[in-house]
């Protein structure tokens, strides 16, 4: 018979958090190719810091492409606080860990089940 032993971590992959803005950590920064066409994908892993949903983690994908960097000008804009300029380089990488700002979450339904979505970022104050 198998038998399964959980980490907190593990735990806390799955769990579906109420709509709503939390305080978030990155705790992981890792890239990745993109399935579709070989981009390189940059994955943010974040834990929920406070309140009912402390602990559980949460996952934003941002990709290279010329047509998305919007995304992550408005991540650095409203989680960073630093106003993208063109001509400058800014890096998603390992320095992002231990970075704290808030997320908003919501609903989103990926084959037919509901997943949590960061659609959203706000500095901490």
């Amino acid at each position: 018979m198998a038998q399964f032993d959980f980490t907190d971590d593990q735990l806390a992959m799955g769990r579906i958090v109420d709509p709503d803005w939390y305080p978030v950590e990155i705790t992981d920064v890792e890239d990745s190719p993109s399935k579709t066409d070989g981009s390189m994908n940059t994955n943010l892993t974040m834990r929920i810091l406070s309140g009912k949903f402390k602990g559980t983690l949460l996952y934003r994908t941002f990709n290279e492409k010329p047509k998305a960097r919007g995304f992550v000008a408005d991540f650095f804009r409203k989680a960073m606080k630093v106003e993208p300029s063109t001509g400058q380089v800014y890096n998603m990488d390992d320095s992002l860990v231990g970075v704290q700002f808030y997320v908003l979450v919501e609903h989103q339904e990926y084959k037919g089940r509901i997943q949590n979505s960061v659609a959203d970022f706000r500095a901490l104050d």
